[in-house]
């Protein structure tokens, strides 16, 4: 999370409601992927993104190329570090991945990361919201899949209901992410959905684009007790002075660059803190509180105050209908901690 995501203002606490943030699979689905092999895409130089550089002199160039070198080295070493399945490992080109998805093949799944759109819609008005996604699908609906930017579709923005994307799973954040926090983040949320859907998820292929979204567990909240949960002082409202008075827990109010070098340095799990992540559930970003030791997210489920509401203004596609919005949003919704959202998570902490 990073202070130049929080522009706009958003007002966000907790409550005990019965639904998590993701979007779990078909149990078909969930049930091949450990007789499959996993390949992971690697990130290649884009031509047209080296001519543009080019312009700006040839530091700016080397640096455009060192950051794939950088990106492929260390999805090299973490996803394997974090893959919670036991399935072979492969590493491909984008060129491979084409080819697999060209033949439907059936012995492999692909997990790739990209920027793409995810999409809130009501009726013919739809709002569109630039992330980074880290998505897991099988070959035989790959073409389908990235037919459009979209991870979720509405065919092109022609129809008024929005459909699953034919992935397995996936995560969406704001920001380009390949950290080991972040990773570990997103490999537990596969390990623990997929598990789920095998059990809770929908039986049939024909529902594979319907979005089930699965229950959460509050009482994971209840761990909080053993943490300590770093506060970001850039969102809080509260004077930190009277937070102890909301939150009965554990906590520090620190800043966000003093966060990132707590979790870093914390081999023994000692503390919780806040991510921005993507929800299927409210088809907007959300903030959720993830354990640091395992990436488990403690606390969820998050309510709008009602009083934000966007306005609706925007630029008109050609040849839609007058009623059609499209906004390209990013995470700019600056998620504000205030005594309401303590209160809450206080709550939910200690509720028997």
């Amino acid at each position: 999370m990073k202070a130049k995501l929080l522009t706009l203002t958003t007002t966000l606490f907790f409550c005990c409601n019965l639904f998590g943030q993701f979007s779990i699979p078909i149990q078909p689905w969930a049930n091949d992927v450990e007789n499959r092999t996993l390949v992971v895409q690697l990130k290649e130089e884009d031509p047209k993104e080296v001519e543009k550089l080019q312009k700006k002199g040839l530091e700016e160039v080397e640096q455009y190329k060192n950051s794939v070198k950088e990106f492929n080295q260390r999805i090299q070493n973490l996803i394997p570090l974090y893959w919670p399945f036991k399935t072979k490992i492969e590493f491909k080109s984008k060129a491979d991945v084409d080819l697999l998805n060209k033949t439907k093949d059936e012995h492999h799944m692909i997990l790739r990361c990209r920027w793409a759109e995810e999409i809130k819609q009501n009726g013919r008005t739809y709002y569109k919201y630039n992330v980074y996604t880290m998505l897991l699908y099988f070959p035989e609906y790959g073409n389908s899949i990235f037919d459009y930017n979209s991870i979720d579709n509405n065919d092109g923005d022609r129809s008024p209901f929005l459909r699953r994307g034919q992935y397995i799973f996936k995560i969406s954040m704001p920001d380009y992410f390949i950290n080991k926090r972040d990773v570990k983040f997103a490999m537990q949320q596969f390990k623990e959905y997929i598990e789920r859907a095998k059990t809770e998820g929908w039986p049939k292929k024909m529902s594979s684009q319907g979005f089930k979204i699965a229950e959460c567990n509050t009482e994971k909240a209840k761990s909080l007790t053993k943490k300590t949960l770093l506060i970001p002082e850039e969102i809080l409202t509260v004077d930190p002075k009277n937070v102890e008075q909301t939150y009965k827990a554990s906590f520090q109010v620190v800043s966000f660059a003093k966060t990132d070098s707590l979790l870093t340095y914390d081999s023994k799990g000692e503390y919780a803190y806040y991510q921005i992540v993507w929800s299927d559930q409210l088809r907007n970003w959300t903030l959720v509180i993830l354990d640091n030791l395992t990436g488990e997210i403690l606390a969820e489920n998050p309510t709008w105050d009602k009083k934000f509401v966007f306005s609706i203004a925007g630029p008109l596609i050609k040849g839609q209908p007058e009623s059609t919005v499209t906004f390209f949003k990013t995470a700019d919704a600056n998620f504000v901690i205030n005594e309401k959202h303590l209160s809450r998570l206080s709550e939910q902490i200690f509720s028997k």
